[in-house]
């Protein structure tokens, strides 16, 4: 949901989208409110979708990203500061697995880890080192090449790291980049104050081969990146792919000593990404 419209995604890989259309943030090709769902033109093979305030994206089956609606700041990543009615693609972007947007500007996790931003800029929070202007282009966010998912909030974005860490980027006003301070930061810096410990995947290629079982391995890390040989509980898995075959939910026991292996398949075609969480606290 953006600030006043929603979208969903259907099982068939439309979008659809309902509420405020002053820019196009439907993607119905027309600038009317809607009271009820209308579909999204020309998008059949969505795999996720984020809204932002005034606009909309949608990650694509083939690893590609596609928005629609307010594009002042760039946030559409086009290459201009057109306002779009209709979906059109990002440029440049391909084997992308996870697409965030924030307030005005957006953010994608690429298969390779690295993660590239565009939009708005005001506080860093496309993470090139600069803050100020604006990229309607996307650009690579800097010294992060080992991102495992991603998030985008008003002006800031946050990434996890394979080594479970979290790192943030942009604005800090009220602390939001989790450091003990609140300096912006134009580039990631890592949260503090986590200390229980995360998970670690292992095994997962990129991209994955649909329908062939692999294996997947779960190590329980430390605070500085060990492995807690003590860890007793549960994890679970999700994945983008809605018809992938999952393990169940898995309780560690003294005998993993802090790493199990898991056997799985995925069924969609496309670049995939699977993620555990724990209970750790």
């Amino acid at each position: 949901a953006g600030d006043y419209h929603s979208c969903a995604l259907l099982n068939n890989g439309t979008v659809w989208c309902w509420g405020s259309n002053e820019y196009g943030q439907l993607g119905d090709g027309s600038t009317t409110n809607r009271l009820t769902a209308v579909a999204t033109t020309g998008i059949s093979t969505a795999r996720s979708i984020t809204a932002g305030a005034f606009y909309t994206c949608a990650l694509l089956a083939d690893g590609t990203v596609s928005c629609w609606g307010l594009n002042c700041k760039g946030e559409l990543g086009d290459g201009t500061q057109t306002d779009r009615h209709a979906p059109v693609h990002v440029s440049v972007i391909s084997h992308a697995t996870q697409v965030a947007a924030g307030g005005a500007h957006t953010c994608v996790l690429l298969a390779s880890g690295s993660v590239s931003c565009w939009g708005g800029n005001e506080a860093g929070e496309v993470g090139n080192g600069i803050v100020g202007w604006v990229y309607p282009s996307p650009g690579a966010v800097l010294n992060l090449t080992s991102a495992a998912s991603i998030g985008a909030g008003g002006q800031q974005s946050c990434a996890v790291l394979t080594s479970g860490q979290i790192q943030c980027w942009g604005w800090d006003g009220y602390g939001q980049l989790g450091t003990s301070s609140e300096p912006d930061s134009t580039v990631p810096v890592s949260v503090v104050g986590l200390g229980s410990g995360w998970l670690s995947l292992g095994g997962l290629p990129s991209p994955v081969f649909v329908g062939a079982p692999f294996h997947i391995t779960v190590t329980v890390r430390t605070p500085d990146g060990g492995i807690d040989t003590t860890y007793s509980g549960s994890i679970h898995f999700t994945s983008q792919d809605r018809l992938a075959t999952l393990p169940a939910d898995y309780t560690f026991t003294a005998g993993d000593a802090g790493v199990h292996s898991f056997d799985f398949t995925l069924r969609t075609t496309g670049v995939e990404t699977v993620t555990a969480t724990d209970k750790v606290s």
